[in-house]
């Protein structure tokens, strides 16, 4: 199991159009059949900081995720509202 987790910081004037995104592309990825889960959450000490956490099968399947249409889609608009896009990304196995 491929473990994906990532972190952003949001503009605060970006925050209400961030969430828009965001809950459609965790939507829509969670939806894929692949997709052994997909979250994302918010710092409780810093409301501007969020973390994903995404599961996939194998690296080929979150591949094949970073290649869906709504990733390509959204993936871009939600880096245009953070400070400095996705930070932290880390992949590993589960073990």
């Amino acid at each position: 199991m491929e473990v994906i987790y990532a972190t952003v910081h949001v503009k605060d004037e970006n925050m209400d159009e961030f969430l828009k995104v965001m809950t459609e592309l965790a939507r829509k990825s969670a939806a894929e059949p692949q997709c052994g889960g997909y979250h994302f959450v918010q710092r409780a000490d810093n409301h501007n900081e969020f973390a994903f956490i995404e599961f996939w099968p194998t690296p080929d399947s979150h591949e094949a995720h970073c290649q869906s249409q709504h990733f390509k889609t959204l993936f871009p608009k939600m880096c245009d509202l953070t400070e400095e896009g996705v930070q932290d990304i880390i992949s590993s196995q589960l073990v």
